[in-house]
């Protein structure tokens, strides 16, 4: 059983599973035989044992199993999970169960369902029959002068409860085609029925406030409300209506990457006369995005490529040879020795680069004049890619056969609001170089701006 930290499992296996062990007879038929082990890590009932992990490369290739569960999937490490998954290799059973309350669409626990053949709780009226999930839309809730103009109850608000004397106390849940109300509290009018029944390899079941009868539409407002108010419209989404979500802001979209990139797969010459500016991410594999423009108003990336890390001076030396580099960043972390030797070969232009602190961008020297490098507020940096998509003023050229990668990197990477915390930029998979790679050729843009700026206004 898994959970995504150590705090977590020490937290649910003291609380929830230790006295449900420890109390239900089933679980201590033989315990007056044998004392039994158990501890916060592991529990044996007769002779088999359960082990409560977190979510650590230790705990996922330790022990084999014929049942994995876990869970809060969302909050954990998804390479993990994956790992764990090998653990039921060489069992006959091969059972494995994920929990958890969605997050992002096409992530996580949504991914997963996404595959299997996506039971929903069904109801049936008991006035015309029909079978349908109820979710909170208008076809499905009626509340008593609410105006029928509101097409989204999202839009609901405290003011327009008080103005339009809306009755959440007598709201019900109804019939989508009878507009009859629907009896969510029985079993004999209900059935779990599959979207996709030929998935029979796959189950999964999605839960949402009325697949049972104790959450009633006052109370989903009542949330709402709360929500709203922290300004965190997306944990209403997860944790009362059980959906994922995509805000705008939160997560670039395909329909807007797909918008940026440009018919130019290739640019066979690029042009030397315009300013060239580089963005490196650096790993094992080194990916690099080189962009032409005078200012972020107007930038277009012009290729895209990836080489290993030894070959990494090699392939800077040929653009600066090849290229008029007008500025670059690379990341500094975690080779600081190969980003200072960027730096070297290029004779300054292409600058060390790291997250650190509230400002945008940062000069800083090092114990000697040659050891400049620039410090970098993480957020914001990335905020340049986001808003150069969006905005259209980033175009993205010279792609080659990354395109689907580069969409993967940049779908890869949310925007985390939430409520009293800066926002942050956090990765849904491993694979997000592209996103930063990017980031790093736009700020060194800004970050010659910068400079010139302060040369005219010192």
């Amino acid at each position: 059983f898994t959970f995504p930290d150590d705090a977590m499992r020490k937290r649910n296996s003291q609380q929830r599973i230790s006295p449900i062990v420890e109390g239900d007879k089933v679980f201590n038929l033989n315990n007056d035989i044998n004392k039994p082990t158990r501890s916060i890590e592991l529990y044996q009932i007769a002779q088999s044992f359960l082990n409560v992990v977190g979510n650590k490369e230790s705990d996922a290739t330790s022990t084999s199993a014929d049942v994995i569960f876990q869970d809060e999937v969302d909050l954990s490490d998804q390479a993990m999970l994956a790992l764990f998954g090998s653990r039921v290799q060489g069992s006959d059973w091969k059972i494995i169960q994920k929990f958890s309350t969605p997050t992002y669409s096409g992530f996580g626990i949504d991914a997963d369902f996404n595959l299997s053949d996506q039971k929903h709780y069904l109801v049936k009226c008991d006035c015309c029959n029909h079978w349908q999930f109820p979710t909170f839309e208008p076809q499905f809730i009626n509340i008593p002068n609410l105006s029928s103009d509101i097409s989204n109850l999202l839009e609901i608000d405290q003011g327009m409860i008080d103005n339009s004397n809306l009755d959440l106390l007598n709201a019900e849940v109804v019939c989508e085609k009878c507009r009859a109300p629907l009896d969510l509290g029985r079993a004999d009018n209900r059935s779990w029925v599959a979207k996709y029944p030929s998935r029979t390899h796959h189950h999964g079941y999605r839960i949402n406030p009325f697949t049972v009868s104790t959450l009633n539409v006052a109370y989903i407002v009542t949330q709402l409300l709360k929500y709203k108010q922290a300004n965190f419209i997306r944990g209403f989404k997860n944790t009362v209506l059980g959906l994922a979500d995509d805000a705008a802001n939160n997560r670039l979209n395909l329909a807007q990457i797909n918008t940026a990139f440009t018919n130019k797969m290739v640019i066979e010459t690029i042009d030397k006369t315009l300013p060239t500016w580089v963005g490196i991410d650096v790993g094992q594999t080194c990916h690099i995005t080189i962009g032409q423009g005078y200012t972020l108003n107007q930038i277009e990336a012009v290729k895209f490529m990836t080489c290993h890390v030894d070959e990494l001076l090699n392939v800077v030396g040929i653009l600066k040879n090849t290229l008029n580099i007008t500025g670059g960043l690379i990341d500094r972390h975690p080779y600081e020795p190969t980003a200072d030797a960027v730096r070297e070969a290029t004779h300054g232009l292409i600058l060390p680069c790291e997250y650190r602190g509230d400002k945008e961008l940062n000069m800083v020297l090092g114990p000697a004049k040659e050891e400049l490098y620039v410090q970098a507020n993480r957020t914001a940096l990335l905020d340049e890619v986001r808003n150069g998509i969006t905005s259209g003023k980033l175009m993205l050229s010279g792609y080659g056969d990354f395109k689907a990668i580069i969409t993967d990197h940049l779908r890869n990477m949310v925007r985390e609001e939430t409520p009293e915390k800066p926002a942050v930029w956090v990765k849904l998979s491993q694979d997000d170089h592209f996103f930063h790679s990017t980031g790093f050729m736009l700020s060194a843009v800004k970050l010659r701006r910068l400079q010139e700026f302060k040369t005219v206004n010192p």
